[in-house]
């Protein structure tokens, strides 16, 4: 059964300001640093899952993990389960999670984009 997102779990910008003590600078830099290399984390997490290779998948997504939680819960959720699933060695339900990591992303990204435009 596969969880309703709520949005505030995609990007709480609260949650974000207060974590960076409303430094708005700060939460530039941070998001154009994620806008900047988000993709090559995701082409990372799918070239493990493509390849098998489950000890890659954990370290990328544990890298990801890291990135993604100042902004999204949920997506740091998912990032998550695919560090377990590589280091579990089952990556049975990776694809899923991944695809479930892309569509969340495109929301994310917009609403990054748009924090961006506002400041």
């Amino acid at each position: 059964m596969q969880k309703t997102i709520q949005q505030e779990e995609i990007f709480n910008q609260a949650m974000f300001l207060d974590a960076v003590n409303n430094n708005r600078t700060l939460a530039c830099r941070l998001v154009q640093m994620f806008l900047d290399n988000y993709s090559q984390y995701i082409k990372d997490i799918q070239t493990s899952i493509d390849n098998g290779d489950a000890d890659k998948l954990k370290h990328s997504a544990h890298a990801f993990k890291g990135m993604i939680s100042y902004f999204s819960i949920s997506g740091k959720e998912l990032a998550f389960s695919l560090q377990e699933m590589g280091d579990k060695n089952n990556l049975s339900h990776a694809g899923k999670t991944v695809d479930e990591l892309t569509e969340l992303l495109n929301t994310l990204l917009m609403k990054l984009n748009q924090f961006m435009n506002e400041s």
